[in-house]
């Protein structure tokens, strides 16, 4: 297996997902559908590392829409991509402007601290924004 997904915090809301090698959609797939599993935890953050990887696998351009990336039985907010690899930046990029729902929730980080700051933050946002709402 090349697709590695776990909680990287105690609360269990920050998804880690790595990306060894040559891995497929199938088991990306697979490790999306194990950890929809957990029915206790109802909001997440996604880092995805993919600094280990091969690269994206071929076919999964052709298969965008059936792609589980979006995740659709988790709600996340924020996807953030570890990588320098300037093919998956471009990538991700296609993909937001195919999918700007989901696309705009993605971003890129070069450190496993650089993804885990930009997560903070968007936490801090996140708890703005509500704080704002209940304040109105």
């Amino acid at each position: 297996m090349s697709v590695y997904a776990q909680y990287n915090d105690a609360e269990r809301t920050i998804l880690y997902f790595r990306l060894v090698g040559r891995w497929t959609r199938v088991e990306l797939d697979n490790a999306i559908k194990e950890v929809e599993q957990v029915k206790d935890v109802l909001y997440h953050n996604v880092i995805i590392d993919l600094r280990e990887s091969a690269g994206i696998p071929a076919d999964t351009l052709s298969h965008l829409r059936t792609l589980q990336i979006p995740m659709g039985t988790i709600e996340w907010s924020v996807a953030v991509i570890i990588t320098a690899d300037s093919f998956v930046v471009r990538f991700v990029q296609t993909f937001a402007a195919i999918f700007p729902h989901f696309g705009k929730r993605f971003t890129f980080a070069q450190t496993d601290l650089e993804a885990f700051a930009i997560i903070a933050a968007a936490r801090q946002d996140h708890f703005r924004l509500m704080t704002e709402r209940t304040d109105q």
